[in-house]
């Protein structure tokens, strides 16, 4: 049998903040079928609870079953590059 997991009140609140920011995503992801402005969206949205510095949207591969950086902010472009 699993032992409850104690939370603290600041998970609690990260936690409620994550629904909202995901019903949001699922706006955007069904708002617009074009994919940079959706990666670029979610980008924005997700700065929202998390002040980021770089950031990055990694896609897979299916066949080669490999990540790959499909969108990305803050990131030298020589970094860029190499991960493309």
């Amino acid at each position: 049998m699993m032992k409850p997991v104690k939370t603290t009140v600041s998970q609690t609140l990260r936690a409620s903040e994550v629904e909202p920011l995901l019903l949001e995503v699922a706006d955007v992801v069904n708002t617009t079928l074009d994919l940079e402005t959706t990666l670029r969206r979610v980008a924005e949205l997700v700065r929202k609870v998390i002040d980021y510095e770089i950031f990055a949207i990694l896609l897979l591969n299916e066949p080669l079953q490999e990540l790959y950086v499909r969108f990305h902010v803050g990131y030298p472009e020589k970094v860029a590059e190499r991960c493309a």
